[in-house]
């Protein structure tokens, strides 16, 4: 894997591209969505992604 960004210690970077509105997940758990188009080897955080765990806003069937 070449990394097209700095990635922080502990931070996530996508394995493959991940389309904007896609899930996004870590561990094979879903965390959140993309918010932007994630190219693989790029940094994933809250510029590009947001949380979807515990969100009471959202139905299951809105995901």
């Amino acid at each position: 894997m070449t990394l097209a960004d700095e990635i922080p210690f502990g931070h996530k970077f996508a394995l493959e591209s991940i389309d904007r509105g896609d899930e996004v997940y870590k561990y094979g758990a879903v965390i959140g969505r993309a918010t932007a188009e994630v190219p693989s080897g790029t940094w994933v955080h809250t510029h590009n992604c947001e949380s979807t765990r515990g969100r009471g806003d959202q139905q299951e069937d809105d995901r």
